[in-house]
């Protein structure tokens, strides 16, 4: 399984989860939980979380570390006693970077066959990403969180390029227009 360009490289991370504001379609914010790998400061990086996609959030004060090998393995315990499991083709991917190829391929047909759509190449995260990247700008920017909605419009135009006019370009600009200080058009 060759390694995307934008998946983040699990090792010399901690995965866990952590709390955050999630806004939302409505305009308001609601706390929710997040996972994702935690890194060390390194060179002139602060210490982050990276999400699947490299959208990075600063570090947070309270971080719960987890082990993403052991919860893929009680989770497909659980699967085959009738239990829930959503894993992904990203969780499968970062198995395999930590050496985990049992794990790896139970996961991967239990993504396939749960709903994870075959269509979404691991080479190329494409339209759902780009639109994750769009929603959570807009929803920042609706609670008027400026600087997070830049930081998911850098993102949408950093790592999904092919889609940044696809959710109107108007927005787009606006979202980056803020990041340069600029007055809000929208």
């Amino acid at each position: 399984m060759p390694s995307p360009n934008w998946l983040v490289d699990p090792r010399g991370g901690t995965w866990g989860s952590f709390h955050c504001n999630i806004r939302t379609a409505w305009g308001q914010s609601e706390k929710g939980r997040l996972s994702g790998w935690l890194f060390p400061p390194h060179d002139d990086q602060p210490a982050r979380v990276l999400l699947d996609d490299r959208a990075a959030f600063p570090a947070p004060a309270h971080f719960q570390a987890e082990d993403l090998v052991s919860q893929t393995r009680d989770g497909l315990t659980g699967f085959r006693a009738g239990k829930q499991f959503w894993p992904s083709a990203v969780n499968a991917a970062w198995l395999y970077r930590l050496g985990t190829r049992i794990l790896l391929h139970s996961s991967l047909f239990v993504a396939r066959g749960r709903g994870d759509r075959a269509d979404i190449s691991l080479a190329d995260p494409g339209r759902d990403g780009a639109q994750m990247a769009f929603l959570w700008a807009v929803h920042a920017y609706m609670v008027r969180a400026d600087e997070e909605s830049l930081v998911h419009a850098e993102r949408l135009a950093k790592l999904y390029p092919d889609y940044l006019d696809e959710f109107g370009p108007r927005k787009t600009a606006s979202f980056l227009n803020c990041a340069a200080g600029k007055k809000r058009d929208v």
